[in-house]
């Protein structure tokens, strides 16, 4: 059995992935234990196979994601560099209780585990050269055979997955009694995106790190899309730019906010084009040679464009992480611009990916880490906002408000609500914890309330999982009602929603006769609209009659009717700011009526509408109706 084993490994030249992939391992081994058991993980996760907690695997994934990257850096350097075995182990086990700390000691994922990932994942484009001479041509050469392996995984992973899943799945086509569980393309997919994958990027990383300019070659495709393609689109976009600053100048307008994301994504493309020019600076088209000469001055322009548009969202909002992002963006731009016109005769092109990883690497070191900065500048907000409001005083009380929240300042406390509660609720825990009581009664310490969010150990995932609807109910309790990012002053929702009063719910009707489910639009066109409903006996037909003001009218054939005044209910709920009604108080959302031998019951699960001109308008009600003849 052995030996017809080895004969198909060997027809099949198998082997040969076998020799790659112990030739990979012995030169990156710490890095492919670190795919391969990401992959062993995701795999058993697929299958819904608890072999530990979600929290902790979550963790075990983020250190292997992050030792994958690490390790690699680590051996690339010591490779480049000629360090000893010592220095390398020494190196590798200071980075790996690093990251292992990282990874365990915080509450949540952050911006700043994002920004790590970043800068090593940039540091990749130039570990081999850290701390030695080089030139730029053996460290363009480097990244573009780099490149190519990186494309060629690509393409590997793609031709293996799709033959595989091809295979199992003519398998279960012709063989119906093999029942062949779906599970495994997804199995395919992740062991040939991660394992396979990876090896065969590590397998193809040169082992040399000095090149000299007759060793470069270029594929002929390459030289016409940079060429004919990149470069001129790329001076087409400056002319854009350049002509949206004259307009500003002209028409004192203020940039608008996605301003800052087109001029970051045309400095990033630009300068990663410059890069690919490299080579053909001097052999290049006309436009080309231009370009390469020219480019940083023409960013000029794009970057004071960026500043003055990062400047104006941040006066008006405050930092975030990904404004954070952007500022390290702009500063890299400047840097290299500044490097590469002021002190040009010591600019190397290594010192691109080199500054971009440092600053990201930089931003996420406490206490000026994007995390911090940005949660004390929103926070200070808050208090700002919430002075405006009538909920914070002067004295540093905070009390439910009184007065009438305009849209403008209630949109602007609920977005900065809606970013706190993404793990950085502990910086608003003196604003929020003194209606903690009030919020934990009505809702019950359910889920997803004071008592969970602030005095509870969470797990290692993204926050927003646990928090969500913790704006809207702190919102309610400072008297207010939340507004959604996506909403202005003339389209504003409020859905007044009853907790475990839906459809899905096991219910009990008697003593009622029938059951009629409603999901209804309200009339908007002045009119009543009628609804026949008849039992499949044809026993009985009623009619309902919709307002324009919501109300509902239950008619029999003999005459008799019964009004639900969801009017009424739904001007209460809006005037207390109540969008959510607790499982304790679910009578509230039941209208009951009985006259004339009829019995009718109306038990309200949501009700969807918009605040026109302080009004509130009923656009769609979801209840069950149930009554008796």
């Amino acid at each position: 059995m052995v030996i017809i084993f080895k004969k198909f490994i060997k027809r099949f030249q198998f082997e040969y992935l076998l020799d790659v992939l112990k030739e990979t391992f012995a030169r990156f081994p710490l890095p492919v234990i670190c795919v391969g058991a990401s992959t062993l993980l995701c795999i058993i996760r697929a299958h819904d196979i608890k072999l530990m907690p979600e929290d902790s695997l979550m963790r075990t994934l983020l250190f292997l994601l992050y030792g994958l990257i690490f390790f690699t850096v680590a051996r690339l350097y010591t490779e480049g560099t000629k360090a000893s075995r010592d220095r390398e182990v020494a190196i590798n086990s200071a980075g790996g209780v690093l990251l292992l700390a990282l990874v365990v000691i915080p509450d949540h994922i952050t911006a700043m585990h994002a920004f790590i990932g970043v800068a090593l994942a940039f540091s990749m484009l130039f570990a081999p050269y850290i701390g030695r001479r080089s030139t730029e041509d053996s460290v363009w050469f480097y990244n573009y055979i780099n490149g190519t392996a990186l494309a060629v995984s690509g393409l590997s992973v793609l031709v293996l997955c799709i033959g595989l899943c091809a295979i199992v799945g003519s398998m279960d086509y012709l063989f119906f009694d093999m029942q062949l569980s779906k599970k495994i393309y997804g199995d395919i997919w992740i062991f040939g995106g991660q394992f396979f994958g990876s090896v065969m990027f590590m397998r193809q990383i040169p082992r040399k790190f000095d090149f000299e300019k007759s060793e470069r070659e270029l594929l002929p495709g390459i030289y016409f899309i940079l060429n004919y393609l990149v470069v001129p689109l790329i001076l087409i976009y400056v002319w854009v730019l350049y002509v949206y600053f004259l307009k500003i100048a002209v028409q004192w307008e203020l940039p608008k906010g996605s301003l800052a994301y087109m001029v970051t994504g045309f400095g990033s493309v630009g300068i990663a084009a410059l890069l690919m020019t490299f080579p053909m600076r001097n052999s290049g088209t006309k436009l080309l040679q231009q370009f390469y000469k020219y480019f940083y001055y023409l960013l000029i322009v794009p970057i004071i464009l960026l500043a003055i548009g990062l400047y104006t969202r941040i006066s008006q909002y405050g930092i975030t992480e990904s404004r954070y992002a952007i500022g390290i963006c702009l500063a890299w731009l400047f840097a290299l611009t500044v490097w590469n016109i002021v002190f040009k005769k010591s600019a190397h092109i290594k010192h691109v990916p080199m500054i971009l990883a440092a600053l990201f690497l930089a931003g996420s070191i406490w206490p000026w880490s994007a995390v911090s900065v940005s949660t004390r500048s929103q926070q200070a907000r808050l208090e700002v906002l919430l002075l405006k409001a009538g909920v914070a005083h002067a004295d540093g009380t905070v009390t439910k408000t009184t007065q009438e929240v305009p849209f403008k300042l209630r949109k602007d406390i609920s977005s900065i609500l809606d970013y706190m509660f993404d793990g950085k609720e502990k910086s608003i825990k003196h604003l929020v914890t003194p209606f903690c009581k009030e919020i934990d009664k009505k809702y019950k310490k359910k889920k997803n309330t004071c008592h969970s969010v602030f005095y509870k150990k969470h797990d290692f995932e993204p926050s927003y999982r646990r928090y969500y609807n913790m704006p809207r109910k702190v919102m309610e309790a400072w008297g207010m009602q939340h507004v959604s990012r996506w909403h202005n002053a003339n389209s504003e929702r409020f859905n007044i929603t009853a907790n475990d009063l839906n459809y899905d719910n096991l219910q009990k009707v008697a003593p009622y006769t029938y059951m009629i489910r409603l999901n209804t639009h309200i009339p908007t066109n002045g009119t009543n609209e009628q609804l026949y409903r008849e039992d499949i006996q044809k026993k009985l037909e009623i009619k309902l009659m919709l307002r324009p003001d919501g109300d509902i009218t239950l008619l029999l054939s003999d005459g008799r009717k019964a009004v639900f005044a969801v009017r009424q209910l739904a001007d209460s709920m809006f005037k207390n700011k109540v969008q959510e009604v607790p499982k304790y108080e679910l009578d509230k959302m039941v209208l009951r009526q009985e006259s004339n031998n009829l019995r009718a019951e109306l038990r309200i699960s949501e009700i969807r509408g918009r605040v026109i001109q302080g009004t509130f308008r009923i656009d769609i009600l979801t209840a069950l109706l149930l009554f008796s003849p």
